[in-house]
C-alpha cells in the first residue's frame, strides 16, 4: 500500500539501509554474482571493492571453492573496467531526467533561462556529468538546482540520477548563448 501511495517501499528502504555500502558496490562488478559474492564475503571477510582488489593482488581468491586463477584474473579485469566506468551513465538513462531537471530550474525564482550543455546536449552515448547553463545569479542558480527533485547535495556538490555530478554555469543574459556554446563544446 505504501508503495502505491508514496512511490517507495519502506521494507526495501530498510533493507537497503541495512546493506553494507561496500557490498552494493561489489554487486556492480561484472562476474561477481550472488554466489561468488557470498563466497568472498564468508570465506575472506571481503566487504568492499578495495578489499577484493587487495585479495586478488595477494592471490587469495584461488583458494576459495568455485574460484581459480582464471576467475581471479577476470575479476581483476572487471574491477579495472568498473573503476574506469564508475560515475558514467548511458544517455538513454539520464537524458529525460536531465531535461526535466533543466525545465525545473528554468521555472525557479530568479532564473530566466536554463539549458543542458556538455555531453548531454551533444547527445554523446556516455555522460559523466550534467552541465546546466543558467541565466541567473550564481546563488539563484545553485538554489534552484539544490531544490530540484532527484538532486542530492554531497560534499562534492550537487549530484543527480545516481550520483551523476551536476555542474552549474551561471551567466548574464547577454552571455547566455556564448556560454551555452562554450559549455557544450568538447
Amino acid at each position: 500500500k505504501a508503495l502505491l501511495e508514496t512511490g517507495e517501499s519502506p521494507t526495501l528502504v530498510a533493507l537497503q539501509a541495512a546493506l553494507l555500502p561496500g557490498l552494493r558496490e561489489l554487486g556492480e562488478i561484472p562476474g561477481l554474482g550472488p554466489k561468488k559474492l557470498q563466497a568472498v564475503r564468508e570465506g575472506l571477510g571481503i566487504t568492499s571493492v578495495g578489499e577484493l582488489e587487495y585479495a586478488i593482488g595477494e592471490n587469495r581468491l584461488i583458494d576459495l571453492p568455485g574460484f581459480g586463477a582464471k576467475t581471479q584474473a577476470k575479476l581483476g579485469e572487471a574491477i579495472t573496467a568498473w573503476k574506469r566506468n564508475r560515475g558514467k551513465r548511458l544517455l538513454s538513462d539520464v537524458l529525460e531526467p536531465a531535461e526535466a531537471l533543466a525545465a525545473f530550474v528554468a521555472q525557479a525564482a530568479g532564473v530566466r533561462h536554463a539549458a543542458l550543455a556538455g555531453a548531454l546536449r551533444r547527445r554523446l552515448e556516455i555522460a559523466d556529468e550534467v552541465v546546466l547553463v543558467v541565466d541567473a545569479t550564481a546563488q539563484a542558480a545553485q538554489a534552484a538546482v539544490a531544490s530540484a527533485p532527484g538532486v542530492e547535495l554531497t560534499t562534492e556538490g550537487p549530484c543527480f540520477a545516481g550520483a551523476l555530478p551536476v555542474r552549474v554555469v551561471a551567466c548574464a543574459p547577454e552571455a547566455f548563448g556564448a556560454v551555452l556554446a562554450f559549455a557544450t563544446g568538447d
